[in-house]
């Protein structure tokens, strides 16, 4: 959390990546998806299947909270600043 609160990032984001519900729903979607495979020969077959369930899980899941600021927070978190080059 204090790196969330570190980054300056607006308000509604912080409170959106300061917690782990995001994750934990991602997480149940995949685990429901991914039940259907049985037989699990290698690491390869067990990516196979949870890649398709993150794409099910991006459609049934709504959009967090602060997702409009996201890409605006990217950019000023990628943009060299001052006071990290000392």
């Amino acid at each position: 959390m204090l790196t969330v609160i570190r980054l300056g990032l607006p308000d509604g984001l912080r409170r959106s990546l300061g917690c782990t519900n995001a994750i934990e729903s991602l997480m149940a979607v995949v685990r429901q998806v991914c039940c259907n495979g049985k037989r699990w020969r290698d690491a390869r077959m067990a990516l196979r299947w949870t890649a398709p369930a993150m794409l099910e899980a991006e459609k049934r899941l709504p959009p967090f909270e602060g997702s409009q600021e996201a890409p605006n927070s990217a950019n000023r978190l990628a943009a060299p600043s001052a006071s990290s080059a000392r």
